[in-house]
């Protein structure tokens, strides 16, 4: 018809064809992640309050903070499918703001006091989902206490006066840093 010559034979039906393509049934996908978060019921309020923030600032049209919290929100969701599920959203959050510090100390000394000014108003955003921080003389009541407790008396007890403190101080309201500072301070006298 339409000058094209077909050879005989060349296109078959498809229902004389035979298809050897194996066949597939549903598998559950391997997971490379701990399953602990996803079996507790309870969500947690951090990730709660950056969802519902993500919201109402996406509606507001505060571009800022919904870039800084998404960016924290996909930080929170690496750091639960990465293999050491131990990071807490409040952890992620601190890490968050010690790499922010870092690149605004880097901007202002390249001559970039722009971008560290940036990085800055991201603390700030981050801040605002955090607990209250504890101040050092809070931290060292603590510390205090702990080492009191526990009859520690050198650095090489540091360990296990880390573990009471970090037991006993709200999740997120002092940074491991601090902790540790004080801790040595503390032990290094003790001598």
């Amino acid at each position: 018809m339409f000058g094209i010559a077909f050879r005989a034979g060349a296109f078959k039906p498809v229902a004389a064809r035979v298809l050897c393509v194996p066949r597939v049934y549903a598998v559950q996908a391997p997971r490379f992640y701990s399953d602990a978060a996803a079996a507790s019921d309870a969500p947690n309020p951090l990730l709660t309050t950056l969802k519902t923030a993500m919201k109402e600032n996406m509606k507001s049209g505060d571009k800022a903070r919904v870039l800084v919290i998404k960016s924290l929100l996909s930080e929170i969701t690496y750091a639960g499918k990465a293999s050491n599920n131990s990071e807490t959203p409040e952890m992620v959050l601190l890490k968050a703001i010690k790499k922010r510090k870092d690149a605004s100390a880097a901007y202002k000394e390249g001559g970039r006091a722009e971008l560290g000014e940036q990085e800055d108003k991201e603390i700030a955003i981050i801040e605002s989902f955090l607990p209250r921080q504890l101040t050092p003389e809070e931290i060292d009541v603590v510390v205090e206490s702990a080492v009191t407790r526990l009859g520690a008396s050198s650095v090489k007890e540091m360990g296990k006066v880390m573990k009471a403190v970090e037991a006993e101080i709200a999740q997120g309201s002092a940074t491991k840093q601090a902790i540790s500072e004080s801790i040595k301070k503390r032990l290094g006298a003790a001598k």
